[in-house]
């Protein structure tokens, strides 16, 4: 027996749903009420880690990495005032940094009735081996007085989104300095 096909959208949606589909059809857990009504997807956690790192030459002086089974969507990174000007690259990594010697930064969640994050803040005093990278997303010039926001998902631009401890996000900057700033984020899991 053939299979009917929906006549109008709503039908077209619920068929979807009816075989574990979002609306966009992608194959997504989905969660109802005991009355049948779609739910909202669960929000996800939010957390901040504040940068304050003697960066030791010319490299990655931050590295934001998402542990295994973490979706991490990037919102904003916030640099401010280096000792020295420098130059600023933020970059996607496709494999993870390698050697450095790094400390991990404080991730403060933004709703403490959230689970703990699984991302780790690498922050480097000595320069370690990049990974490869995807491609830069940012490039800018900070002299000791200026500062730099960039913001992920901006202007209805969807937010930068890291799967999983292959994919990273690198602070690279051109001279040793201290830097200091935040970043911003939310995470999932996959």
């Amino acid at each position: 027996m053939a299979q009917e096909e929906p006549i109008n959208t709503f039908e077209a949606i619920m068929d979807h749903v009816a075989q574990g589909h979002d609306p966009a059809g992608d194959r997504r857990p989905i969660r109802v009420d005991s009355l049948g009504y779609l739910l909202p997807p669960p929000p996800r956690a939010g957390f901040r880690a504040n940068i304050a790192v003697v960066a030791g030459g010319s490299g990655f002086a931050v590295e934001l990495v998402p542990g295994a089974g973490i979706r991490c969507f990037v919102h904003s990174v916030f640099l401010t005032k280096p000792t020295v000007s420098i130059t600023t690259n933020l970059i996607k990594n496709s494999t993870a940094s390698t050697g450095g010697t790094s400390t991990n930064g404080a991730k403060i969640p933004t709703d403490s009735q959230k689970p703990a994050s699984g991302t780790l803040v690498k922050l480097f005093t000595a320069i370690p081996t990049a990974g490869t990278a995807v491609g830069t997303l940012a490039l800018c010039v900070l002299d000791p007085t200026d500062w730099m926001q960039f913001i992920f998902g901006a202007d209805g631009e969807p937010p930068l989104v890291l799967h999983g401890p292959s994919e990273t996000l690198a602070v690279n900057v051109s001279a040793a300095a201290t830097i200091a700033g935040f970043i911003a984020w939310s995470e999932e899991q996959l």
